[in-house]
């Protein structure tokens, strides 16, 4: 079966949710950064809409920042295109009678009004909501959780024996938001994941998440559903820490990168600019903590994360990249755009 997804692979709407944030921040004052787009893409509307609460600090509901964003892509849903070659592949699937599904986390009614606009629905046996399951296929707790729970041991470096062919050493690699083997090839989210062990349709594979784990339409996966289930190790927190440390420095490096070449000075006789001595002192020392983290042996990787755990210091820089993303974009920067 070919599963599908809707925003940006079916029909041209990626940008639509980012012109209903900009609309719906620029209404509040508000920059719309990277940070932020961060926080909301490809997630499901309630986890967003708390995310946007919390982040923004805003006294709205989480039911009414969703309906105002509901409003803001009523029309633009409307008028959504298909992408390039996608209905002549689909009608070639179709004449070759081969099945598709539509696995998506979009917003149902959207979806609907777009996919019956353009004459899409007609090629889907089955069309399944992360919304309306709760299932956010992005959240690492819930690809632990399923793992644990169908016999599938994952390991500190997220790989795991894969059950989809005779695996004598760990090939089947779990990421944040899908799986990869490779040995066998096989790949998908975490409801491809459930279909292929179980052999049901994506709509049942979801309906399975949903039951094993607790799951309602307005309750996404929690902690406490989750984790109940497993004990985090020392080991677990520190690959978090790992990931954590690796996101943060990548991100000071390209800042570091852009400021050496938009800050130089441009004669000779020029005082150097503050972010250019910045970037000539610090930029060989994130890239090489980069590298450490990137091919160093554990002991080494484990130094790295201490050091920048210690004292706030990565919080600390973490926060200071938000503000300079947060000067980037008021200054028509969209750091946004390069996610």
């Amino acid at each position: 079966m070919y599963l599908f997804d809707m925003d940006g692979t079916l029909i041209d709407s990626n940008d639509v949710w980012k012109d209903v944030d900009r609309a719906f921040l620029a209404r509040r004052g508000l920059p719309y950064t990277r940070a932020y787009y961060e926080g909301v893409a490809h997630t499901i509307f309630p986890l967003a809409a708390k995310f946007t609460k919390e982040f923004c600090n805003l006294p709205d509901s989480e039911e009414d920042i969703m309906a105002e964003w509901m409003e803001l892509a009523k029309d633009a849903y409307a008028h959504v295109t298909v992408k390039p070659g996608v209905r002549a592949f689909l009608k070639q699937c179709k004449a070759e009678n081969r099945r598709m599904a539509l696995v998506t986390s979009s917003v149902p009614v959207h979806c609907r009004t777009a996919m019956e606009k353009l004459d899409l629905m007609k090629y889907f046996e089955s069309v399944t909501f992360a919304q309306e399951l709760g299932i956010e296929k992005k959240d690492k707790r819930l690809w632990l959780g399923v793992a644990e729970r169908y016999g599938v041991e994952v390991n500190r470096y997220s790989m795991a024996l894969c059950p989809f062919h005779n695996d004598r050493h760990p090939s089947l690699y779990v990421a944040d938001d899908h799986y990869y083997c490779f040995a066998c090839r096989e790949h998908g989210d975490v409801i491809d994941f459930v279909g292929r062990l179980f052999q049901l349709s994506p709509y049942d594979a979801a309906r399975k998440l949903a039951a094993d784990f607790h799951l309602t339409p307005d309750k996404p996966p929690s902690a406490a559903a989750l984790h109940a289930k497993r004990i985090q190790t020392e080991a677990q927190q520190l690959m978090e820490n790992e990931r954590l440390c690796f996101s943060v420095l990548s991100d000071y490096a390209r800042v570091l990168r852009d400021w050496k070449v938009s800050c130089a000075p441009q004669s000779s006789a020029e005082a150097p600019n503050e972010r250019f001595v910045e970037a000539c002192h610090k930029l060989d020392e994130a890239e090489y903590y980069l590298e450490i983290l990137t091919s160093g042996d554990s002991h080494e990787r484990t130094e790295v994360i201490q050091q920048q755990m210690a004292d706030s210091k990565l919080d600390r820089l973490r926060q200071r990249l938000e503000k300079i993303h947060k000067e980037e974009t008021e200054d028509g920067y969209d750091t946004a755009g390069v996610a």
